[in-house]
């Protein structure tokens, strides 16, 4: 009996050694986990806000675009000089719009090359950065014929559909990993 309350000890402590690494370990793995998906979540944020810029700048371009438009309906059939110069000033803030949202689009771009999830998307960011690309070298280079402004306003209003398609895959993707980091 004597021996059998040395070795029962022992053995319970070596069993809660054992048990207590156990436990340590699994509390490890949990935090790495934890730690990974909160950096996704930051990232994905990120990727959201780029790409929410790109819709903000992209709607005030057409917002831009579609005044051009009506400026020159005015100066095509009142042939005033204000209206002339009104359609310019639009057409230049126009202008500007469209390198700012060039810059954004490769902003957006940038912060998709953090997001995991970035095959799953790679059609449409690569649809988004094709039009990019044309359009821009296009739009700085066209004067603002009427032909010219409806079919600029229709790509930008396409490209803001795929941008929009992306963010919707980028939400879908942060409440899911927002919904895991509640799990864990």
């Amino acid at each position: 009996m004597a021996l059998l309350s040395i070795v029962l000890p022992a053995y319970n402590e070596e069993q809660n050694i054992s048990n207590t690494a156990k436990v340590l370990s699994e509390l490890l793995e949990k935090e790495q986990e934890l730690t990974s998906l909160q950096s996704q979540e930051r990232e994905l944020e990120e990727a959201i806000a780029a790409g929410t810029t790109v819709l903000r700048t992209g709607s005030e371009m057409v917002n831009s675009l579609r005044n051009v438009e009506s400026l020159s309906y005015l100066d095509r059939f009142g042939k005033n000089a204000l209206a002339d110069m009104a359609r310019h000033e639009t057409w230049d803030e126009a202008q500007k719009l469209a390198e700012e949202l060039q810059i954004h689009l490769q902003q957006f771009n940038k912060e998709l090359l953090d997001v995991s999830i970035r095959e799953a998307m790679q059609p449409n960011i690569d649809r988004m950065l094709k039009f990019s690309d044309t359009f821009f070298d296009n739009l700085l280079t066209l004067t603002p014929g009427q032909e010219q402004l409806e079919r600029s306003r229709t790509e930008v209003n396409h490209a803001l559909d795929l941008i929009l398609g992306i963010l919707r895959q980028l939400q879908t993707k942060l409440e899911e990993v927002r919904h895991h980091q509640v799990l864990t």
